[in-house]
């Protein structure tokens, strides 16, 4: 509708803006015979004088029987004026043709269009103005709640993080409780080593007796051991081979051991040649007994524990030799738990 109405109202501004034709006056031959009648008339008119239609009347002044001046008195002189008719008016029809109407009411129909327009145009803007308005009313509502959302939101967050903390604490609390609980009843396995009192030589080797013991308040289970033993003399040379080396053994006594029992013994050998005995004995060297394992066993809550054995006994001389290979070692000799070089100790 408003396209329509502007380019409406663009060609009446093209048309106004054209020059207009120059207005002609048509009469009909009618028309045009009584003017010429009337113009021949005026002409008459002009060449004769036409008859005065008031005819004044001059009143007569008597003679003023005191002597006075008759000549003051015609200044008041009262003249009479009489209408003899009423002068014809002609009344004729003219006709115009319709781009003079157009030409004559065409810039009130643009300006009343261009009212009309004027007036849509402010309906529309008005219209667009409050749906302008409205669109803020509501940006700014929804950014008030995006800024109360967000204020929620670092609550939240701030909340959030303070109650992970919580639970982190909380979750860390309960696995100290737990652990102290377990390490308070799982099993717990402890190794006595016996101390040696004589050396044999020969085939018959040396055992080196080991007690596991389970020192906790329930059992432990799947318990695996094994370890090594040897002898190592310092600053000595023997004209012969080194002892015997039966490598890495299992020692394991049984798959359980229960708590509150007595100790469960098993061993480990350790061969010394027999031709090593007269040097030993008459040269008074220092043994060494160097034994290496591990003991491996799980609790009730199928946690995996390891207790090492890193045991070392120093033997300072040999005292006599008993015979049969058999050689009484110094009683200072002890064993002693060490610790080696990756920190590996009981756990």
């Amino acid at each position: 509708m408003l396209k329509r109405l502007a380019i409406l109202v663009f060609l009446l501004a093209i048309v106004q803006a054209l020059d207009p034709a120059p207005r002609r006056a048509t009469t009909s031959a009618r028309n045009s015979g009584s003017n010429d009648k009337n113009s021949s008339q005026g002409n008459q008119n002009t060449a004769s004088p036409m008859p005065p239609l008031v005819t004044p009347q001059v009143k007569t002044v008597s003679a003023n029987p005191h002597g006075c001046d008759v000549a003051a008195e015609t200044t008041n002189t009262e003249h009479s004026v009489r209408i003899t008719g009423i002068p014809s008016i002609a009344i004729t029809d003219i006709h115009k043709p319709w781009w003079e109407y157009f030409l004559d009411w065409g810039q009130w129909v643009f300006a009343g269009l261009l009212a009309f327009v004027g007036w849509q145009q402010v309906r529309l803007l008005r219209r667009q103005e409050k749906i302008l308005f409205g669109a803020r009313k509501e940006i700014h509502t929804q950014a008030r709640h995006m800024s109360r959302q967000a204020d929620l939101m670092n609550r939240n967050n701030v909340i959030t993080l303070a109650t992970a903390r919580a639970a982190n604490e909380s979750a860390k609390a309960a696995n100290a409780q737990i652990k102290i609980m377990k390490d308070k009843e799982r099993a717990r396995m402890m190794v006595n080593v016996i101390r040696l009192e004589t050396l044999t030589f020969g085939e018959d080797g040396n055992q080196i007796i080991i007690q596991f013991e389970n020192i906790g308040p329930t059992q432990a289970q799947n318990v695996r051991a094994n370890g090594t033993a040897k002898v190592v003399i310092r600053d000595f040379d023997p004209s012969d081979l080194e002892p015997f080396d039966v490598g890495e053994q299992e020692i394991a006594p049984q798959d359980v051991i229960r708590a509150n029992r007595p100790p469960v013994e098993t061993y480990l050998v350790f061969f010394i040649p027999e031709k090593w005995g007269d040097d030993l004995v008459y040269m008074e060297r220092r043994i060494l007994i160097e034994m290496r394992g591990v003991v491996e066993y799980e609790d009730i809550f199928g946690d995996q524990h390891t207790t090492p054995l890193n045991y070392d006994m120093r033997i300072p001389k040999i005292v006599k030799w008993r015979g049969n290979n058999v050689a009484e070692v110094h009683p200072m000799g002890q064993w002693r738990e060490v610790v080696l070089a990756d920190g590996n100790r009981a756990t």
